[in-house]
């Protein structure tokens, strides 16, 4: 319904759910064209009309068209790493936010690259009231719970929510193995990751710390090398892989030490 975002132009207003927003810039653009003040008869029509559309549009719930809009919007901002623009429209929106699953899932992923992890929260719990079954919002919670405020006895408890909806949700799997890395719970970050692994071998976190384990544990080089570089070109997400080039570059360190002594063995 592309009329709606032609009223908003006549409005000279970015597309809103916020009534108070709409209302202030109407008034003031009828202090401008309305025919008391010196203003076009036919252009105060067509910001009357412009206004009362917008309203009756937003007041009768019929609002799918723009929330796919701003879903847009906020996805454009956020592959092009704007989240504060993001965030602005995020913003503009929340009381709406619970309409749409994408929409929950990615304002919640924009907080998280903001670093505003008690947000993030926040709008996934919200998001359960209305969605109690989501297996991805069960999971964001852990991640940001554990990852991003280290709260890792509430991460646990959302992770193992999600769980009793699903216990072979690999995503989750992987999740639940990463926390328990962050804890030094290897032996169980292990079982996790290799659980995942079998359902989706190409898990970037799980692979991570499969690589871990090989390096640690049995000090094999090769094999690490291998699941590091799979966790590197499996990420999508640049600021994640960070993390494993990191650790890649640990192990190129490490390979090159040997390659000295062997070269150069102590006297």
């Amino acid at each position: 319904m592309e009329d709606i975002l032609e009223k908003f132009k006549i409005l000279g207003l970015k597309p809103t759910l916020d009534l108070n927003k709409i209302k202030k810039n109407y008034y003031n653009k009828m202090k401008v064209f309305h025919p008391d003040k010196g203003g076009s008869e036919t252009e105060c029509k067509r910001i009357i009309d412009a206004y009362n559309f917008i309203i009756e549009y937003i007041n009768t719930g019929n609002i799918q068209y723009l929330l796919d809009y701003f879903f847009s919007e906020i996805s454009k901002f956020y592959n092009k790493k704007a989240y504060t623009k993001s965030y602005e429209i995020i913003e503009s929106i929340e009381p709406y936010l619970s309409e749409q699953l994408n929409i929950l899932i990615i304002a919640s992923m924009v907080c998280y690259k903001l670093k505003n992890y008690e947000k993030a929260v926040e709008i996934s719990k919200k998001g359960l009231e209305k969605f109690p079954n989501s297996i991805t919002l069960y999971n964001n919670i852990a991640w940001f719970l554990g990852v991003g405020l280290q709260d890792y006895n509430n991460a646990f408890y959302y992770a193992n929510r999600g769980l009793e909806l699903d216990n072979h949700n690999p995503v989750l799997l992987d999740t639940i193995a990463y926390l328990y890395f962050l804890i030094d719970q290897f032996d169980k970050a292990l079982f996790y990751a290799k659980k995942s692994l079998e359902i989706k071998p190409d898990l970037p976190y799980s692979l991570f710390i499969l690589a871990n384990f090989y390096f640690r544990y049995y000090n094999n080089i090769q094999i690490a090398f291998s699941l590091i570089k799979k966790a590197i070109y499996f990420e999508k997400d640049e600021e994640e892989r960070e993390i494993f080039i990191d650790f890649l570059e640990e192990l190129k360190l490490f390979k090159n030490d040997i390659v000295k002594k062997n070269i150069f063995p102590e006297i």
